[in-house]
């Protein structure tokens, strides 16, 4: 099971392959290929590496469009000197860590029109990151069209707080209109083996378990 991470941030880009076994433990495992893309004002930083030590390591300015950058850089996945995969075809998956997933949005979830939807309505919460998200979400449609994407989401943890812990010192109405206390940096693993498949729930939550946890390790 090949498994391609995005963690689409205000002013990163990390990409990551995991490929899995049905005996994959929920140890972190190396990825046998990842990206990482940093905008920096009018510098960008891009570094591409695979297991076998192929790099792409280059500097060039900011495009117009990250979305240019972004693309061409999730292509040396599977064309170009860090390859790892024969075809995009290959991807069996591809999960995204989003900020903030609002009050609706708790658990992790298979992206449809819905969904990115909920996700653009809370986007005034976390306008640089939840877009950037988006835009991530939209990329994929565009070269994987027939590929899953799971939603993944910072703010998914933390949803059982008690009442008093979510409501700040203000006027209810705050709480009413959503403006709460909701929690960050703490993705929630334990759902998304049954929304990505729907069986196996065993070796899919061992599955998220070291996706995610890779990608936790790359936030920081």
């Amino acid at each position: 099971m090949k498994i391609l991470v995005l963690n689409s941030g205000s002013s990163t880009q990390k990409s990551a392959l995991f490929e899995l076994e049905h005996d994959a433990s929920v140890d972190p495992v190396p990825p046998p290929w990842e990206g990482k893309l940093e905008w920096n004002g009018t510098k960008q930083d891009r570094v591409i590496r695979n297991s076998r030590g192929d790099e792409i390591r280059d500097q060039a300015e900011t495009p117009a469009e990250r979305q240019v950058s972004i693309e061409e850089m999730l292509r040396n996945l599977w064309s170009g000197p860090t390859a790892v995969l024969g075809a995009s075809s290959e991807v069996s998956v591809v999960g995204h860590r989003i900020v903030h997933g609002g009050p609706k949005l708790t658990q992790p979830i298979v992206v449809d029109e819905t969904v990115k939807r909920a996700i653009a309505n809370v986007s005034e919460i976390a306008p640089l990151h939840n877009q950037s998200g988006l835009r991530g979400i939209e990329l994929i449609d565009k070269l994987l069209p027939n590929t899953r994407q799971v939603a993944v989401f910072d703010t998914g943890f933390h949803q059982t707080l008690p009442l008093p812990a979510k409501i700040y010192s203000g006027p209810y109405e705050w709480y009413e209109r959503g403006i709460r206390r909701y929690g960050f940096h703490v993705l929630r693993l334990s759902k998304l083996s049954a929304v990505t498949w729907g069986t196996d729930v065993h070796w899919w939550r061992l599955t998220a378990a070291t996706v995610w946890t890779q990608l936790w390790a790359s936030h920081h």
